[in-house]
């Protein structure tokens, strides 16, 4: 869907994704409608709203005549958000949104009872799509991929702009576990593989092998580890690199290897080493499956979505690195700036009514 195809009058001004652990919104606010001034109003005048809610300037998207907010919040944070909103009264007049995720069934009647709004609830896969379609074909810099791949240290992003030659492309949806969908049109897409190797593996075994008492620990421990004083690599097996068949020596040889190897690696072994090992051990994994799943269906252009990599710039580096070495060069790991809102997009969009605002 191009901007020229978008109808007001069809989608209303909200779509929401209410998931576990985030909440997030997308505002749409047209040029000059007093209808929306109190939402406006409120919206703006803040970057951050209550103790978790952020809006993230960098993230507004401007369209002809239009612009796209993004705010999100912890999902336990709801019932604080529902006060707020009705104590500002700034959704006077919405009759109806458009929300996706589980929260669109867990907290339909207390919006309806506090709010006076009935949720639509939207399927989430077509959710995921249609926003990142619409995001994909309307903003030029959505699409970006790490310009050196194979040094860790370097962060250089590079766009990628992709809305004259869009489909088909891979997803990668990483989360919990890994859903793998070939998307060939618009509306057109399958699930094609997926795998039970994903955050939740990585997250899971730092909470058993480490004293890290949360995500965001495990990933502050990792930027500091070595994964080399956990992993075996064809050096250590070699002694140097084995060049008959091209597998340089500080090429991973076996994950968390080097611990069989006896007890005085074992006792070296930091937690930030772990955390590391295990990163590099889950996206090496992922990054391996999606490029012989691109392989298999015929695709060039691979993205990188979903929770698990929100804020987690090093699993997005390892990723890259992933699919350099395993395409040779030919692919790039592809990652989208408006990561996590793609569900709330394509809620908004998916709207059957208008939720009619009415300005007090």
């Amino acid at each position: 869907m191009t901007v020229s195809h978008f109808d007001i009058k069809k989608h209303g001004y909200f779509g929401a994704d209410v998931g576990g652990t985030l909440a997030k919104i997308m505002f749409y606010e047209p040029e000059n409608d007093p209808a929306i001034s109190k939402v406006r109003d409120f919206v703006l005048s803040s970057t951050t709203y209550g103790s978790t809610g952020q809006r993230d300037e960098k993230l507004t998207v401007s369209l002809p005549k239009a612009k796209l907010h993004f705010i999100l919040f912890e999902t336990n944070r709801m019932r604080q958000a529902i006060k707020l909103i009705k104590a500002q009264n700034i959704l006077s007049g919405v009759k109806n949104i458009s929300v996706t995720g589980g929260g669109a069934f867990k907290f339909a009647e207390l919006v309806k009872e506090e709010l006076g709004c009935i949720i639509k609830k939207k399927d989430e896969m077509h959710c995921l799509i249609h926003g990142l379609n619409f995001l994909l074909k309307n903003v030029p810099d959505e699409v970006y991929y790490f310009a050196n791949p194979e040094d860790d240290k370097d962060e250089e992003k590079a766009i990628c702009d992709v809305r004259e030659d869009m489909f088909p492309y891979l997803l990668v949806n990483v989360g919990t576990g890994v859903s793998i969908l070939k998307v060939s049109n618009w509306d057109d897409f399958e699930r094609v593989s997926g795998s039970g190797i994903g955050g939740g593996t990585y997250y899971g075994l730092c909470r058993l092998l480490t004293q890290a008492k949360d995500f965001s620990a495990t990933l502050e421990e990792a930027v500091k580890g070595d994964d080399n004083s956990c992993n075996m690599t064809v050096g250590d097996i070699y002694g140097g690199s084995y060049e008959s068949l091209g597998l340089d020596a500080n090429m991973t040889a076996s994950f968390f290897g080097k611990l069989v190897m006896g007890d005085s690696y074992k006792e070296n072994v930091k937690e930030a080493d772990v955390c590391k090992a295990l990163l590099y051990m889950v996206t090496n994994n992922v990054g391996q499956i999606a490029y012989l799943n691109a392989r298999l269906q015929g695709l060039k252009n691979i993205y990188f979505a979903g929770n698990f990599l929100r804020t987690n710039k090093i699993a997005m580096k390892y990723l890259s690195k992933a699919i350099h070495f395993w395409s040779g060069g030919e692919m790039k790991a592809l990652f989208l700036q408006h990561e996590g809102f793609f569900g709330a997009c394509g809620a908004f969009l998916d709207s059957e009514q208008p939720n009619s605002c009415e300005s007090s």
